[in-house]
């Protein structure tokens, strides 16, 4: 939580999270970089070795996925390679082919958010 005291921009807000996120699967798996469907996992719980329990894991999983979906958020991966590559200048400029789909993709979820608002604003609910 410290690195969050001293944020005043947007761009170490997003550095705070990141490392948060790091730090936290650095202390469950070993690994401090993962995706976001393994997070997912991590948060629906510890691998279940019977049926019942896997079924329920999954189920939970699933939730969450549908959850993040129906918000329509931008997924976590996107944003991880987007802020990895904007951190190393050359490396953006090596990736540009690369890294304007997922741009591209940042925008066409916002413009869906956008008219996904209006239409509920203009229909009432």
């Amino acid at each position: 939580m410290k690195s969050f005291d001293k944020t005043t921009t947007s761009a170490q807000l997003f550095d705070a999270g990141l490392n948060s996120i790091r730090e936290l699967r650095l202390a469950v798996t070993g690994n401090p970089h993962g995706t976001q469907d393994e997070i997912i996992s991590l948060l629906a719980g510890p691998h279940q070795l019977n049926p019942d329990g896997q079924q329920t894991h999954d189920l939970l999983a699933n939730k969450m996925r549908t959850v993040l979906e129906e918000q329509r958020l931008v997924s976590l991966d996107v944003l991880l390679s987007l802020g990895d590559a904007l951190h190393d200048v050359a490396r953006v400029k090596a990736e540009a082919n690369t890294l304007l789909p997922l741009v591209g993709e940042l925008r066409e979820l916002r413009c869906r958010s956008r008219f996904s608002t209006r239409v509920s604003e203009s229909s009432g609910l």
